[in-house]
């Protein structure tokens, strides 16, 4: 892996991503977010993003008409969602006085998560189907400032690799390589 950026690539942040499981959960929470956010304005919502921080288990707010859907996004690498998380979001829901609720996770529910979602009208999309409700989407990615690194917490650049098997293909890298060694998948 080189250590200089691919300069073509790191003001491009609007691409037409190749979605893959793994993409998804190499994603930064923020990016989950917005992908989702894409994909419900692409099924017709006017989307609000709640923004970082305390958010009462709400990502997205949702509107048609008169309508409101409260969303909960979770970018988990390898933990199931169970029946707890799908229960502080029905609680949300009825608090908030929502006619629905969706949960979009890049992995699996447990089976109680998915009967208790069903049978208190709440919309849950797995890893597998929001590969195919996001199939074609452009997002932007990251931040504009670039992703962040997951060994260090610094800003990443796009990089190519210069040789051997992956050799043309981008990757997100630490700028503080060889000192770090942090990279991402790069979406492109």
């Amino acid at each position: 892996m080189s250590n200089r950026p691919d300069k073509t690539s790191e003001a491009a942040h609007l691409e037409s991503a190749n979605w893959t499981l793994t993409v998804l959960r190499a994603l930064d929470w923020r990016s989950f977010e917005a992908l989702s956010g894409e994909m419900f304005r692409r099924m017709g919502y006017w989307v609000a993003e709640t923004g970082g921080g305390p958010d009462d288990g709400i990502d997205l707010l949702l509107k048609r008409g008169r309508k409101t859907w409260l969303v909960q996004c979770k970018r988990w690498r390898s933990r199931q969602v169970g029946i707890g998380e799908v229960r502080q979001l029905l609680g949300v829901v009825a608090a908030r006085h929502a006619v629905g609720g969706f949960f979009v996770a890049s992995g699996r529910y447990t089976r109680p998560a998915w009967l208790f979602g069903r049978r208190n009208g709440l919309d849950l999309i797995d890893g597998r189907r929001l590969l195919e409700l996001v199939t074609g989407l452009e997002v932007p990615l990251y931040p504009e400032d670039g992703p962040r690194c997951p060994r260090c917490g610094v800003r990443m650049v796009a990089r190519t690799v210069r040789s051997g098997a992956n050799a043309g293909m981008k990757f997100w890298g630490c700028v503080r390589y060889p000192a770090c060694q942090g990279s991402r998948p790069h979406c492109s």
